[in-house]
């Protein structure tokens, strides 16, 4: 097989994982990209509270927003 046939069957299946890859991740989703009831994802990271300096969580502070 020459050089040019086999860098475009590579090629062909490096992009052929990719899709097969995110096609699996919007069916089967994993629990680190689940979010919660006000749309935050659960692996959000902390929110310092510029006043007191509590740290909050993105969770809460949507919360507050919101309702």
């Amino acid at each position: 097989m020459r050089a040019d046939k086999q860098f475009i069957l590579l090629i062909a299946l490096i992009l052929l994982s990719g899709v097969a890859t995110a096609v699996h991740l919007v069916q089967a989703q994993p629990e680190s990209l689940r979010s919660s009831q006000y749309g935050v994802p659960f692996l959000a990271h902390s929110i310092r509270h510029p006043d007191t300096g509590e740290c909050l969580t993105a969770n809460q502070l949507a919360a507050y927003f919101l309702n």
